[in-house]
């Protein structure tokens, strides 16, 4: 019996980290040959790294929404959220 709980505790623990794993998008409208336009996206994985009861930071590359129009971000349970750059200087050279 002792084996269950230990799974079960071992679920519960690796749940929270699943949760903080996120899909970044970066989204950029663009013009095919023949003058049409078609969005073009990346994606990446990022990571919930802070909240501040408003916010939700995360870290990710910043390749994939360094020239973007539009970001999105899809977390664990599907739900998919616009987003924003939050560039911060951090004072190193």
């Amino acid at each position: 019996m002792e084996y269950r709980q230990l799974y079960k505790d071992m679920l519960a623990v690796a749940e929270k980290p699943k949760r903080a794993m996120v899909t970044v998008i970066g989204i950029t409208n663009q013009m095919d040959y023949f003058n049409k336009n078609y969005e073009s996206q990346q994606q990446i994985s990022g990571l919930l790294v802070a909240e501040n009861g408003q916010e939700l930071f995360i870290l990710t590359e910043y390749r994939v929404v360094e020239h973007v129009e539009r970001i999105q971000v899809t977390f664990w349970d599907g739900a998919m959220v616009d987003a924003y750059v939050f560039l911060r200087n951090s004072g190193c050279t």
